[in-house]
């Protein structure tokens, strides 16, 4: 039986709605539910990950800007505590799932990894490795992603020299050296 946090069960789904505060309100009127939880994506009013309880249960939930852009059919995702998720994601993609981020620790206390399968669900398989209090999950998330965003992008390539058709190089001028009209084309 994998090591599932306490007021979890093994299957939690997930989704990602156009305006998180807008969903919440209206599950909690219309299902009862219960916020247990709200990180917003650092330096946003954007919400990164949101728990609620409907019953007894979970759900996750974030604004669709969090979402990468998603391969086409990508309508539900499940998040699923196993014994060990690299087992679990090795078999699945063995399956015929495709791999969308390989078994990593998370700043929140899982070991976790992401597989499609092709009817159009994503898969999120994780290993429960510790307790990670509010304050350290915060730090942790805001640590992330600054790091992501100070990442340097790859140098910018340099345009190839086209070739004429008498096999000379054409001139390729910067955009900046061409008159002021032209740079509004």
């Amino acid at each position: 039986m994998p090591k599932v946090p306490q007021g979890f069960h093994t299957l939690t789904p997930q989704i990602a709605v156009s305006n998180g505060d807008k969903a919440i309100a209206l599950y909690k009127q219309a299902l009862g539910a219960k916020e247990t939880r709200r990180m917003l994506l650092p330096g946003t009013d954007k919400i990164m990950h949101a728990a609620l309880e409907i019953g007894d249960s979970k759900l996750f939930l974030s604004d669709r800007t969090m979402q990468k852009k998603e391969p086409k059919g990508i309508g539900s995702a499940f998040y699923v505590y196993v014994e060990d998720v690299d087992a679990a994601h090795k078999r699945a993609v063995a399956a015929g799932m495709s791999e969308m981020m390989a078994p990593m620790g998370m700043f929140w206390g899982d070991r976790m990894s992401a597989v499609n399968d092709r009817f159009g669900h994503r898969w999120c398989f994780a290993t429960h490795t510790r307790e990670v209090g509010v304050a350290e999950m915060r730090e942790a998330a805001q640590r992330q992603f600054a790091a992501a965003k100070s990442a340097k992008k790859p140098p910018a390539k340099k345009p190839k020299a086209k070739k004429t058709s008498k096999n000379k190089e054409a001139v390729i001028t910067p955009r900046s050296s061409l008159p002021s009209r032209w740079n509004k084309i």
